[in-house]
């Protein structure tokens, strides 16, 4: 299982990073706040989907990185951001949650299962950040004009 804070930086500086944990490492103190625990998927890659209306915008994000094994951005420096598509399914399944949520734009979190190659959500971020895809980046902020000039045509 992995533990994911449900906060941003600490206001000393610095990044909390998903880490792995046990249930021995769960102690009474998660009480005291909110937390979000997952299961641990061994991943091939990470995969960001960026949303804006309909369109979507998939990168692909792949490391050798040690540090970056449980959370990419522990390493940002030994990344490599590859443009892919969505499945079918998977595209279909982002539409519908965020027609459920009323959202126009949102990023997506996935990992891709090292074992069966399979498209593991993690998480969908009203507010998720998209310039450093730089190989969408573009795409991203043009389909982001179209969106709010009312022009939300694929």
């Amino acid at each position: 299982m992995v533990y994911k804070s449900l906060r941003g930086a600490p206001a000393s500086g610095g990044s909390i990073y998903t880490i792995p944990v046990t249930a021995d490492d769960i102690t009474d103190d998660v009480a005291h706040t909110a937390h979000q625990f997952q299961a641990r998927v061994p991943k091939r890659a990470d995969v960001r989907v960026t949303q804006v209306g309909a369109r979507l915008f998939a990168v692909r994000i792949d490391s050798t990185s040690a540090a970056a094994a449980n959370d990419f951005r522990a390493d940002y420096d030994n990344l490599a951001y590859t443009a892919i598509d969505t499945p079918t399914e998977v595209a279909d399944s982002l539409r519908a949650l965020t027609a459920s949520l009323g959202l126009v734009f949102a990023a997506h979190d996935f990992v891709i299962d090292a074992d069966t190659g399979r498209w593991v959500y993690l998480e969908t971020n009203a507010n998720g950040q998209w310039a450093w895809l730089s190989c969408v980046a573009d795409e991203i902020a043009s389909a982001l004009a179209d969106e709010l000039n009312g022009d939300n045509q694929q």
